[in-house]
């Protein structure tokens, strides 16, 4: 009877345990005016989204790392949305962020959809 009662008891309390809720998948979003859509998520938990044949790879935790190539250049942005930091080719070329003056030596086009991006991750 005592091992009923242990059994019963343990299934209580396996179907009464909270349930974690998962972030939203970034599905998609707009880069350099292009449409970038979800494709899928690596071993190593970057999710990949393909737009216009290029590329964007995005692992968000505490911070954000995207990685891209465009006209030949490889970025890597991390940071947040209140700063992040843009590299191309291995040198920091801008340095921006929420209520910061942007700092570097170039202001790429794109710069601002970098903002919308952090959003959605931060979500």
């Amino acid at each position: 009877m005592k091992k009923i009662l242990i059994v019963i008891f343990i299934l209580l309390l396996t179907a009464c345990k909270t349930s974690v809720d998962e972030p939203e998948q970034v599905t998609e979003f707009t880069f350099n005016g292009s449409m970038y859509l979800y494709s899928d998520t690596t071993q190593a938990g970057y999710d990949l989204f393909n737009g216009d044949g290029h590329l964007f790879e995005a692992k968000c935790e505490e911070e954000c790392i995207f990685s891209f190539e465009l006209d030949e250049d490889i970025y890597i942005v991390s940071g947040t949305s209140q700063i992040f930091t843009i590299k191309k080719n291995g040198g920091t070329i801008l340095i921006d962020g929420t209520s910061q003056n942007p700092t570097g030596t170039e202001s790429p086009e794109w710069k601002d959809d970098i903002f919308s991006i952090l959003e959605a991750y931060q979500k």
